[in-house]
């Protein structure tokens, strides 16, 4: 896979295998990335300073995979973003987040937009995940009462993480309820 992909959320431009594969979804990712910049520019307007940026993909992270972390779902930010979201991350605490999701044929498409307050940033990082993969994940989500969410480069560098107990705002629950 070429270490510096094209951010463009263009799904035609994203490496195979990453991309949205349905005309639906395909529609959906357009759509996730149109609403994540309708967002910023909302944001910008309510006088935020908003750092806004497409992931390459989104990948279900297993405890099993590494028993010392918990089970989510990982970020992969292209490279020539993480200096971006680096300069917007550092230093700052962003208590605040909203999660907007939603499902498209086996996919999930997400805008998590963090907030910190006390110096009115904003980052908004959009993502798809297939949900076929994830459903492996999902039940060790639920049993340990939060989700971790991971974000890092292609090549695994760790740029943030964080938990949080509203694990149904990012993953689909087995009830139906998506909420706690």
């Amino acid at each position: 896979m070429n270490p510096n992909p094209n951010p463009d959320p263009d799904p035609a431009k994203m490496p195979t295998g990453v991309r949205p594969q349905t005309p639906p979804e395909k529609q959906a990712w357009k759509a996730t990335n149109d609403d994540m910049e309708a967002i910023a520019e909302e944001r910008r307007e309510e006088g935020w300073d908003v750092v806004s940026m497409p992931t390459l993909h989104v990948n279900p992270a297993n405890r099993e995979d590494d028993e010392e972390e918990l089970s989510g779902l990982a970020f992969i930010l292209p490279n020539n973003h993480a200096e971006d979201f680096e300069d917007a991350y550092e230093g700052r605490e962003f208590p605040e987040y909203l999660v907007y999701r939603r499902e498209v044929k086996e996919s999930a498409f997400l805008v998590l937009e963090l907030i910190d307050p006390d110096s009115d940033t904003i980052i908004l990082i959009s993502g798809r995940y297939d949900l076929q993969h994830a459903r492996g994940t999902i039940p060790s989500i639920i049993e340990q009462g939060e989700i971790a969410i991971y974000l890092q480069t292609i090549d695994g560098t760790r740029l943030a993480s964080a938990t949080y107990d509203d694990y149904g705002a990012f993953v689909p629950t087995p009830d139906g309820d998506d909420s706690e």
